[in-house]
Parts: C-alpha cells; structure tokens; sequence
C-alpha cells in the first residue's frame, strides 16, 4: 500500500506541476475577482469595469508563486439574474468551482454579506478556500 500511495502523490504532483492548481476566484459581480486575477498576473487579462456583469465567461491564466503553477480560472459573478448571457457564464462560474483545487472567494468588505455568499460558504466548506476580503 506505500507503495501505491507514493505513486499516487507523486502521479498527483506530476499533474499540478504540468497543469498547474486550479484555482477558482469567486465572489459576486464586482467585488473585484478580476482586479485581483490582473494583479496576480501582473497584466491586464481581464478587463474591469464598476458594471455589474462585465466578466461572462471564464478568463483562464497560468502564474507561478515560489515555483507553484496556479491556474487561475477568473469567473463571473456568482447571483442570479434574468440576462440570459450572464446566465450562461454564472453556470460556466459554477462549473469551474466544481473542476477547482483551490477556491479565492473574493468578499467586499464594504458590503455586509449576502444571502447567497452565505450559501456560497456552505457549499464550498471542507475544500480548499482562501477567503480574500477586498475593496
């Protein structure tokens, strides 16, 4: 049983050293998931706006910390919404926190926490979280 053990945490590094962590920034529409994707890749990937919905789609970028390849998967804002777009990329938001290794759920500091963050933390409860408090 070592033995297959070793396999497999060494099979489990091989992975994230050729595909990085995936790493999910989530949170709602504009409590700066994109800001914070573009600081961590220190470039202008994501384009970031103070309107509500602006990411639809996720926008995926490879970094490396101390040596770590992370890769960052930016989301839309996670609410519900009648704009069948926004729709579609808060299911794709969802989608990429299930597939995550690593969840960095944005929060605005000035804003008391939502129904639906609340709910958001249950889900996510037990993995891997950084709950990053912005703004």
């Amino acid at each position: 049983i070592t033995a297959v053990d070793r396999l497999l945490k060494t099979a489990s590094e091989g992975k994230i050293l050729r595909e990085g962590i995936v790493t999910a920034i989530i949170g709602r529409p504009n409590v700066g998931k994109s800001s914070l994707l573009n600081a961590l890749a220190q470039d202008n990937k994501a384009i970031v706006t103070d309107i509500p919905g602006t990411t639809r789609d996720v926008i995926e970028e490879m970094i490396t910390i101390n040596g770590i390849p992370l890769r960052l998967l930016d989301t839309a804002g996670m609410r519900e919404t009648s704009d069948v777009v926004e729709r579609i990329g808060v299911e794709r938001s969802r989608s990429a926190l299930q597939e995550a290794d690593l969840i960095l759920f944005v929060l605005n500091n000035n804003e008391p926490l939502h129904d639906d963050e609340r709910e958001l933390l249950r889900q996510v409860m037990g993995r891997q979280v950084i709950v990053i408090v912005n703004k």
